[in-house]
């Protein structure tokens, strides 16, 4: 299950199919009546999904770029983040994630801006 502090508007989530949090989804899992939350599962970050995001698969690796934000796909589910320097190759680590509601939320922190989910 999701949990509430992780959503924004907009967050995508599974149920039987694809969805994007509206106000009713929030109202949802705020309502103590309702004891099975669990209908609302996040969506595991995957390669076909990174692409549907935008980002490139870099040659001969697992990294996945957009601007200067670089995704490793891990073999354990969690994929690393890095935010490369301008005009540089360095890399800082950021954060571990997992899922696509995680990605967007970071990257609208990191540019101010949504990113543009196409699933």
């Amino acid at each position: 299950m999701i949990q509430l502090n992780e959503l924004r508007i907009g967050n995508w989530f599974k149920t039987n199919i694809y969805q994007q949090v509206t106000l009713e989804h929030l109202d949802f899992l705020l309502n103590d009546n309702i004891k099975d939350k669990s209908v609302m599962q996040p969506i595991e970050l995957t390669a076909e999904i990174l692409e549907k995001c935008g980002f490139m698969k870099e040659k001969g690796i697992d990294v996945y770029s957009l601007g200067r934000l670089r995704l490793w796909i891990g073999t354990r589910g969690k994929s690393l983040c890095y935010l490369i320097e301008e005009d540089t190759t360095t890399g800082h680590y950021i954060t571990s994630i997992e899922y696509i509601h995680q990605l967007q939320n970071l990257v609208f922190a990191l540019t101010g801006e949504e990113l543009d989910v196409k699933l």
